[in-house]
């Protein structure tokens, strides 16, 4: 990457995957995810990574890949974690869910 280019935002990148959850279309909605889950790890964002981490666990869920979604949204809760973040019960709540299928 050179000095002039400019990375998109990642809370941009989730926006589009978000919307294309919604409209059904999960394995676009989860390339998306992981371009923004890079995004973020480039940008050394680690707030938008446990989000983005999270939200990639979910549509893992959804498309009934348990196993890589318990990895994801266990990640998500360990940045959360690391950060000090507010958001830890709510990722351990995640990761509960997923762990009783």
């Amino acid at each position: 990457m050179t000095s002039e280019e400019v990375l998109p935002d990642p809370d941009n990148v989730t926006d589009l995957a978000e919307f294309c959850a919604k409209l059904g279309d999960l394995p676009t909605a989860e390339d998306y995810q992981r371009q923004a889950l890079e995004l973020s790890r480039t940008l050394g964002a680690r707030r938008i990574e446990a989000f983005t981490l999270g939200n990639l666990g979910e549509i893992l869920v959804e498309r009934g890949d348990y196993v890589s979604a318990r990895a994801c949204l266990q990640e998500s809760l360990d940045v959360f974690t690391e950060i000090g973040d507010s958001h830890v019960e709510e990722a351990r709540e995640r990761l509960r869910k997923v762990e009783t299928r």
